[in-house]
C-alpha cells in the first residue's frame, strides 16, 4: 500500500470528526519505514477570537490535557467509591517501580502526590542511578 493510501485511510476518521463538528481541525502525519513522510491538515487551528486555518505546519502545545480531562476525574471517582486509596504507595499498584529504585527512597510516593505533581520526583532525577550513572 502506498504512503498516500495509508494516509488516506488514516485521515478518514479525522476528516469525519471535523465534518461532524466534533473537533475544529487536526493534522495527521505518517512515516514509512524508509523515513518518507506525508502530512495532511484539515479544519481550523483556532476558532476564537478569530478563525485560523489548520496547516501542515501548525504548532501544537504538547501539554498533557489527558490528566485533567480524563485521568483526574476517573481517579477521584475511584477514590470516592473506595476502589483506590490515594495515600497508598505508588509501588502498591506499580510494583515494577521498585526496579528503578533499589534504595526504596521512592516508597513514600503516593498517588495523591503524583496526581498533584508533588511526588518529590526531583530526588529521583538528582540521585545517581546504578545503571544510568550520575545525572547531568
Amino acid at each position: 500500500m502506498s504512503l498516500d493510501a495509508v494516509l488516506d485511510r488514516a485521515f478518514a476518521p479525522l476528516q469525519a470528526a471535523v465534518a461532524a463538528k466534533r473537533i475544529p481541525g487536526g493534522v495527521l502525519g505518517v512515516v514509512d519505514r524508509d523515513g518518507t513522510r506525508a502530512v495532511r491538515s484539515i479544519g481550523s487551528a483556532q476558532l476564537v477570537p478569530a478563525e485560523r486555518p489548520m496547516t501542515d505546519n501548525t504548532w501544537f502545545d504538547l501539554a498533557s490535557l489527558t490528566k485533567v480531562i480524563f485521568t483526574t476525574p476517573r481517579i477521584l471517582e475511584l477514590a470516592a467509591a473506595g476502589t483506590i486509596d490515594l495515600d497508598a504507595p505508588l509501588t502498591s499498584v506499580i510494583p515494577d517501580l521498585r526496579q528503578y529504585n533499589p534504595d526504596n527512597s521512592w516508597e513514600p510516593w503516593v498517588r495523591r502526590g503524583a496526581r498533584q505533581h508533588r511526588a518529590d520526583a526531583h530526588r529521583a532525577v538528582a540521585a545517581p542511578h546504578p545503571w544510568l550513572g550520575t545525572p547531568l
